[in-house]
């Protein structure tokens, strides 16, 4: 799955592996995203925002999620 986001104003993307678990998907986006940019590593809203971005995407089956704004 591909994942659209906002950091700061500034596009970013990331690809996860195909799974059919939901929480799994949602760690590995979470993951991703605190790997990536250092300074969401403490951002207690990030989960929310992976849920609901997913929760969205995978409601109208695609295969790409925008996660909107995270910082």
């Amino acid at each position: 799955m591909r994942v659209n986001y906002l950091l700061h104003g500034r596009q970013h993307e990331l690809s996860v592996g195909e799974t059919d678990d939901l929480a799994e998907l949602c760690a590995l986006v979470e993951k991703g995203l605190r790997a990536a940019h250092t300074d969401l590593a403490a951002a207690p809203h990030l989960t929310e925002k992976v849920v609901d971005g997913l929760l969205n995407a995978l409601s109208t089956d695609g295969e790409e999620a925008d996660l909107g704004e995270v910082a």
